[in-house]
């Protein structure tokens, strides 16, 4: 999946993806951490975080990097290709 989030609050970045996955067997909220994959399914966002927040309704965590991520750190605009680990 190619994406280019955007900034959202300076510690994620945000990106559109036009459906809904599927999170029925997920937990009402989660606590993200650093590196976490997101769908933040009220608004159908993939949300990539880049520092750690607090509890939040509505947000599942599809996964994580598995490597360094620090080119999401810096502001603006980054096109991103998430792709599924073996």
């Amino acid at each position: 999946m190619d994406l280019v989030p955007s900034d959202y609050h300076g510690i994620e970045k945000v990106a559109d993806l036009g459906r809904r996955l599927d999170a029925s067997d997920a937990l009402p909220s989660y606590e993200p951490k650093a590196g976490d994959i997101t769908q933040y399914a009220p608004r159908k966002n993939l949300a990539i975080f880049t520092a750690p927040f607090s509890d939040s309704r509505g947000l599942v965590r599809l996964g994580q990097f598995d490597g360094a991520f620090d080119a999401l750190k810096h502001p603006g605009e980054i096109a991103v290709r998430i792709e599924a680990a073996d």
